[in-house]
């Protein structure tokens, strides 16, 4: 079975979209017949029969690196992500200028930076204590900053008295997936430990999104040390690729892509 498929018409130079849940595929054969002048290449997501799924966000990225070589694309590469794939879109793009290559444009379609909640005690102190320097009001900072102590000592000692507890952690937790797809998500997700990103990107939000986070760059503000595009687009995070919103939002992608396409 292919690791990649394409949608759309050949036209401008082509989109690179990485998938990570099995049904973006629906979704971007919709963005691509919305683009109309451009082809969309999906990575899609690796199997669990293939072998064991990554479980951290190298590792995605290694996966969509070797189906992006297997792609008949070429630099300067334009890569897209919804969701967790936006994400990854930073990660592999970080990887490929790394390597000395080039990427033009990079979008991230309604993807909420991680709040990180690492699987160390360790990894989770020093990973909070950088969040924090990025938090300029100096009462907004201890806040966040005592909040995640609670966290961790919830985390780490039996029977902690529960008012030490944060309100978040008393409430009855949702049942964890067991989809091992949705499993390898989550973990990668929790477990993000960005760089700060030295290259721009467009990044594409909902209300629903921004209400959500409480930020209207959807946690990613002070990471983006290169700057952004910020665009408001219809619909609710899993209502954007549909017929009612996918217009819209292939428009935006195309009035974006256009800047930045020699």
């Amino acid at each position: 079975m292919s690791a990649w498929v394409v949608a759309g018409q050949p036209g401008g130079p082509p989109l690179v979209a990485l998938h990570t849940w099995t049904k973006e595929r629906d979704q971007y054969d919709r963005l691509g017949a919305a683009l109309g002048d451009r082809a969309v290449y999906s990575s899609l997501p690796p199997s669990p029969l293939d072998g064991p799924l990554p479980r951290r966000v190298d590792q995605w990225v290694d996966h969509h690196e070797r189906v992006l070589r297997a792609m008949p694309v070429e630099a300067p590469f334009r890569i897209v992500g919804w969701s967790f794939g936006g994400v990854l879109a930073v990660e592999l793009a970080r990887r490929l200028r790394a390597n000395g290559e080039e990427v033009e444009w990079v979008g991230l379609i309604d993807s909420i930076r991680p709040r990180l909640k690492p699987l160390s005690a360790r990894d989770y102190m020093w990973v909070h204590l950088g969040e924090s320097l990025h938090i300029t009001d100096e009462r907004a900072r201890v806040a966040y900053l005592w909040l995640h102590t609670k966290v961790l000592l919830h985390r780490s000692i039996t029977g902690v008295a529960p008012w030490l507890m944060p309100r978040s952690a008393r409430r009855a937790s949702p049942p964890k997936p067991t989809d091992p797809l949705t499993v390898a998500i989550h973990t990668a997700y929790l477990n993000y430990r960005g760089d700060d990103v030295p290259f721009p990107v467009s990044l594409y939000v909902t209300d629903e999104s921004v209400a959500r986070t409480d930020q209207s760059a959807l946690r990613w503000a002070g990471h983006l040390a290169a700057g952004f595009e910020l665009v408001e687009i219809p619909g609710t995070h899993e209502t954007v690729f549909d017929d009612a919103h996918v217009t819209a939002l292939a428009a935006a992608l195309r009035r974006s892509l256009d800047l930045t396409t020699r």
